[in-house]
């Protein structure tokens, strides 16, 4: 916007040619699109990451769209050459990589991610989904359970095996204990702390994702912890089994957090 740069002054990049070096991997909070490069341009300043998140919280659907166009002016404002993006593949592997103009680079890597995008054709009363990176975050949680969200019906049960070290005991637990999300995500909306605005951020999409489903956790949290976050708790692999045989039908997502399922 014209008095608040959402980038660097070209003339700050002392070189005679820019190319971008990021990593495309795809959020399914985000409709499966990648955070770098797609929604956040290119030498996009920190400080104004602020104004995205709160883009977010007020409208997420338009603020996507809106900010893909952005992202996209930006990289032509400051005369970007070329994008270089590395698409991740499982585990700690590398998909593939794309080089070219930005436009590009990002229709090649979508293609390239579509492993990421698996079509399933009906829904299931259960998604188990795991997360396989030690010491999850409520960031990591909240993309699996979206991911989980477009396998599972509506009143299906989504269990989330991962190694969760604990929840923020803020925003999200005051979400989870009832208090209002609206109130929650407004009151945040005006703050300027980043941690506020990014849990704000996280449990408007966890509790816009999981809708009236029911969550179980597979975690390292106790019982007691899990439960009072009106959260259903596995102890083991056999409380898993007793899930699955209860089920009428099941979907397992292997790297949830990194899944955005086509329907």
């Amino acid at each position: 916007a014209e008095g608040t740069p959402l980038h660097l002054a070209r003339e700050l990049v002392d070189a005679d040619v820019v190319i971008a070096v990021e990593a495309y991997s795809i959020d399914p909070t985000l409709s499966g699109r990648s955070p770098a490069g797609e929604l956040w341009p290119g030498f996009g300043r920190q400080d104004r990451r602020l104004t995205l998140v709160r883009s977010l919280l007020n409208a997420r659907r338009p603020a996507l769209e809106a900010w893909r166009k952005l992202a996209t002016a930006v990289t032509d404002q400051l005369g970007l050459l070329a994008s270089l993006r590395l698409v991740p593949g499982c585990g700690d592997l590398v998909a593939g990589f794309t080089f070219g103009f930005p436009a590009d680079s990002t229709r090649h890597s979508r293609k390239l991610a579509q492993a990421w995008r698996p079509a399933i054709p009906q829904q299931a009363a259960l998604t188990i989904a795991g997360i396989n990176v030690p010491g999850c975050t409520l960031a990591s949680l909240t993309r699996a359970v979206a991911a989980a969200a477009r396998t599972t019906r509506p009143d299906g049960t989504i269990c989330v095996a991962c190694s969760l070290a604990g929840l923020p005991d803020g925003l999200f637990t005051s979400w989870r204990q009832g208090e209002s999300l609206f109130a929650i995500t407004a009151d945040a909306a005006d703050s300027d702390d980043p941690l506020i605005l990014g849990e704000a951020l996280q449990t408007l999409l966890f509790a816009r994702a999981l809708g009236n489903r029911r969550l179980v956790l597979f975690s390292g949290l106790d019982e007691a912890t899990v439960e009072d976050l009106d959260i259903g708790h596995a102890d083991d692999s056999d409380a898993v089994n007793r899930l699955i045989q209860q089920a009428d039908s099941l979907i397992v997502l292997h790297e949830a957090d990194r899944l955005c399922p086509q329907r």
